[in-house]
C-alpha cells in the first residue's frame, strides 16, 4: 500500500506566537486513511521546529504528500515542496487547505505541485492513494501537457461517517505541548457571514451525533496527556440544532465528561432565545467558559 505523508506548512509568524494546539483538517484526514489500513504520517511545521529534517527522512520512502496550506503558509509549503522534489522526486505532491481551494488553477500550474485537493480531503487523498489515475478522482485539479484539467466536484462528507481522531497518529511532542484538545462535533454552516469561508464554497452543517461526540470525549478523558487540558470543539457553529447541543452538554453531565471547555456561537443564537439561560446554566455546569462569535458589524442594516 502506499504511504502517505501529511504536512502541516509553517506560518508566517514565529511559532511562540502560535497556539499549542493540532491541525484538525490533516488528523482527520490521517484518521480516515489509517482507517482504510493506508500507512500514514502527520508532520508538522507550525509546531515542531525540526519539521525539516523530519519530512527529508519520511518522505524518502513515501509515495504522496499532502500539504495543508492557507495563504500565511505558502513560503513555507513551497520550501517543504522544494525539499521534497530533492529528496524523493517521484513523490506526488498533493495541496490542500483553503488556498488552493479558493486559487486551484494557479496552485496546480506551479511546477512543484503536482494536484489540488479542493475542499475536503479525506476521501480525495484516499483515492489518490491507491494509485488511481487523476482523470477518475473528483474534487482535484492537476496539469497536462494539454493544460490544467479541473475535475467535477466532490460531494461533502458526512462527518457521521468518519472515525473519531485517532490520538496515536499526532507526534508526541505536539501532544505533549497540547493547551487546547481539539474535538469536532459537525462541520460547515447553514449562514452566510460575509467574512467566513462558507459565504464562498456554499458549505452546508452537517454533524456528528450526541452519541460519537461523547464517545469522543470519553476517549479524550482517558488519555494520561490530556489530563487537566482544555477542549476546543472546533466546530463552525456548536449550536445551530439546539436540541443536538443540549443534548451533548447534558450526556457530558450525566456521563461525568465535565471539563473546562470552549465553542463558537452566533450573538443572534442569544438573542433569539435558542440558548436560554436554562441552557446556559447547563453550559456552565458541563465546564464551558468561554463561546465565541465572529462580528461583522454593530449595524443590524450593515
Amino acid at each position: 500500500m502506499n504511504k502517505v505523508l501529511l504536512i502541516n506548512s509553517p506560518f508566517n509568524i514565529s511559532k511562540e506566537k502560535y497556539d499549542s494546539s493540532v491541525s484538525v483538517g490533516l488528523l482527520s484526514i490521517a484518521s480516515f486513511l489509517h482507517q482504510q489500513n493506508v500507512p500514514v504520517q502527520m508532520i508538522d511545521g507550525a509546531r515542531q521546529a525540526d519539521y525539516l529534517d523530519l519530512i527529508r527522512a519520511a518522505v524518502k520512502d513515501c509515495q504522496f504528500a499532502g500539504i495543508s496550506v492557507m495563504t500565511s503558509q505558502i513560503a513555507g509549503a513551497l520550501e517543504i515542496s522544494r525539499l521534497i522534489r530533492e529528496v524523493n522526486p517521484e513523490c506526488k505532491i498533493v495541496w490542500g487547505g483553503s488556498h488552493p481551494t479558493f486559487f486551484p488553477k494557479q496552485t496546480a500550474a506551479h511546477e512543484l505541485v503536482d494536484a489540488v485537493c479542493i475542499s475536503e480531503g479525506e476521501v480525495t487523498l484516499w483515492e489518490i492513494a491507491q494509485g488511481k489515475d487523476f482523470s477518475q478522482i473528483d474534487g482535484i485539479v492537476y496539469k497536462t501537457e494539454a493544460g490544467i484539467i479541473v475535475n467535477a466536484p466532490r460531494k461533502l462528507h458526512d462527518p457521521a461517517q468518519m472515525p473519531l481522531f485517532n490520538w496515536d497518529l499526532v507526534p508526541g511532542n505536539i501532544l505533549e505541548n497540547l493547551t487546547l484538545v481539539p474535538s469536532l462535533t459537525s462541520r460547515g454552516c447553514p449562514h452566510r457571514c460575509t467574512f467566513c469561508i462558507n459565504a464562498i464554497l456554499k458549505n452546508c452543517w452537517r454533524p456528528r451525533t450526541r452519541d460519537q461526540v461523547l464517545e469522543d470525549l470519553q476517549v479524550i478523558k482517558e488519555k494520561k496527556y490530556f489530563a487537566g487540558k482544555k477542549i476546543r470543539f472546533w466546530d463552525e457553529n456548536f449550536f445551530v440544532d439546539i436540541a443536538r447541543a443540549r443534548g451533548i452538554v447534558e450526556g457530558m453531565i450525566s456521563r461525568g465528561l465535565a471539563t473546562s471547555w470552549e465553542t463558537t456561537i452566533r450573538a443572534d443564537y442569544i438573542r433569539a432565545g435558542c440558548v436560554d439561560d436554562a441552557l446556559m446554566a447547563k453550559l456552565k455546569q458541563s465546564g464551558c467558559y468561554l463561546l465565541s462569535f465572529g462580528a461583522e458589524s454593530g449595524s443590524p442594516e450593515i
